[in-house]
């Protein structure tokens, strides 16, 4: 076993693994739980899939033609419909753009898509990262770890600011 094999098995990825699926599994199944269920199970799974996801390795992929993508654009559009049933008119909310400009941007956003594009990095990550090939796997953690850098993490931030706010200020106004 070499060192990158290490790595693609570390607790880290493992742990990451686990949390992904799971929030693939319920993100896919949103519809048959009670809204406040889904909301609920989102507050506590976004701060532990930013958190693990912070964790994955650097990993270089030896063959970086082994990257495969498999969330169809269906797909990620069904997730955003059940997305925005669940939170109806909670879904749109503003924020700030944190941009370098000293007179930032509001900028309105959809909760939906946040989870949706959240989901299609992680179902990917998943899909990809259970391929029996190590070339698969490394490619699954270094495109997992630079989206989450460069895209997601943030939306995971941000979702979970969001849910957090109409979970405690929103239904107790």
């Amino acid at each position: 076993m070499n060192h990158s094999d290490t790595e693609l098995t570390s607790t880290k990825v493992l742990e990451f693994l686990t949390i992904a699926n799971e929030f693939a599994r319920i993100t896919e199944e949103a519809a048959t739980y009670p809204g406040e269920h889904v909301k609920s199970f989102l507050q506590r799974i976004l701060p532990l899939l930013y958190l693990k996801a912070s964790l994955l390795p650097d990993v270089e992929p030896s063959d970086p033609e082994q990257n495969e993508r498999f969330v169809t654009e269906e797909t990620w559009e069904n997730c955003l419909n059940r997305y925005r049933e669940i939170f109806g008119e909670e879904d749109s909310y503003w924020d700030i753009e944190d941009s370098c400009s000293d007179e930032p941007e509001p900028v309105k956003r959809s909760l939906a898509e946040d989870l949706a594009d959240i989901y299609q990095e992680t179902k990917d990550f998943v899909q990809l990262y259970q391929k029996p090939l190590t070339a698969s796997r490394e490619n699954a953690v270094a495109s997992c770890k630079l989206y989450f850098e460069e895209q997601w993490g943030v939306k995971a931030l941000r979702a979970a600011s969001r849910i957090h706010h109409i979970l405690h200020f929103v239904h107790h106004a």
